[in-house]
């Protein structure tokens, strides 16, 4: 696995990391995606419904999956905070001769970081918590229960990501071929704006305090307060 580049994204449900990342794919040759398993079931994304073998391997065999975790198969695992579905990726998916991008939860791509910490993992926030929402909103028919527990997930994530001292680049998903870019040049580069980024940790701050307002949660939530300067 040495040789093989994965380069994480993570960011809240809605927030456009396959658009991202699928922009990244067609515009630029030395980035690839990677087809994960998951358990979860097909979806509504962007008014199309997904498709097995393209989106992901949509997978029921949850006993063989789990003799494939235990055996140390997967490169990369992701259970989300509901624990609703699985989600994981294989070594063999990677590319050898580019930039495997992978959309991955926020802890997720901090354990990635723990094993290869050459590599930088980036963030993709919404401009505003309204943006966040109606995106949301957009997939398709979703009960309160869940999107409540998606909302949820969301505050737990974004937390991670624009966590003073975290590694994430954070990058604000406003116009998709500049967000694309900036991905790019994360992969490539490490980094892609200081200034920029910047604004975006402070913005993902702001839409952290109030969404977590907007439902309820303690202050302290996912372990970031808000009561404090970050």
């Amino acid at each position: 696995m040495a040789e093989k580049k994965p380069q994480p994204v993570s960011g809240p449900s809605g927030v456009g990391k396959n658009s991202t990342i699928g922009v990244c794919i067609e515009e630029y040759d030395d980035m690839r995606g990677v087809v994960s398993i998951t358990t979860r079931e097909a979806r509504m994304e962007r008014g199309r419904m997904e498709i097995d073998g393209v989106h992901y391997y949509f997978r029921k065999d949850y006993d063989g999956i789990w003799r494939a975790v235990e055996a140390g198969e997967f490169f990369q695992i992701a259970v989300p905070k509901t624990g609703k579905a699985f989600y994981g990726s294989l070594p063999e998916d990677y590319p050898d001769d580019a930039t495997a991008l992978i959309d991955v939860t926020a802890k997720e791509a901090l354990k990635l970081h723990r094993q290869l910490p050459d590599l930088t993992p980036v963030f993709i926030l919404p401009p505003s918590m309204l943006a966040l929402t109606s995106r949301l909103d957009a997939r398709g028919s979703i009960s309160p229960e869940a999107r409540k527990d998606r909302l949820t997930e969301a505050v737990d994530s974004i937390g991670i990501g624009v966590k003073s001292g975290s590694p994430f680049q954070c990058i604000i998903n406003d116009d998709l071929p500049v967000t694309a870019r900036y991905l790019c040049e994360v992969a490539r580069y490490g980094g892609y704006d200081d200034r920029l980024e910047e604004i975006a940790r402070e913005t993902g701050r702001f839409i952290l305090r109030e969404l977590s307002s907007d439902l309820g949660l303690p202050r302290t939530f996912g372990g970031f307060s808000f009561s404090l300067e970050q």
